[in-house]
């Protein structure tokens, strides 16, 4: 599949997440191409570019970002919880299950044992 460039490109487009562009960009500075180079084919400004490649720098308004060096997968719906805090959310319930049975039983043994023994004393 060769890469187009969107057709909406001249209008502004807000904070809209430009990913096929910056996975384009990646493969092409990857092959050797120059900044200005993989700019020019992807459609972005080259300060965009070098933004991409080398990071940005904090400032007195924005915070500092590193540089893009593998473009994330989306990661779904937010008001989902992935696979893996799922699991770690049934492992942590049935820690504290067990821990609370445990302390129960302890308990039931221990007031039987304490029971007895104060009766025993207090004659």
């Amino acid at each position: 599949m060769a890469f187009e460039i969107r057709e909406n490109r001249g209008r502004a487009q807000g904070r809209k997440k430009l990913v096929r562009e910056r996975e384009e960009y990646l493969r092409l500075m990857g092959e050797g191409l120059s900044n200005r180079q993989a700019c020019q084919i992807v459609g972005i400004n080259r300060r965009t570019g070098m933004r991409w490649r080398n990071g940005r720098a904090p400032s007195a308004r924005q915070a500092g970002a590193s540089p893009i060096t593998v473009v994330a997968p989306p990661s779904g719906p937010s008001r989902y919880l992935r696979e893996d805090d799922r699991v770690h959310i049934a492992d942590r319930l049935e820690n504290m299950v067990a821990k609370h049975s445990r302390g129960a039983r302890a308990a039931g043994a221990g007031a039987a044992i304490g029971g007895a023994g104060a009766e025993s004393g207090a004659r």
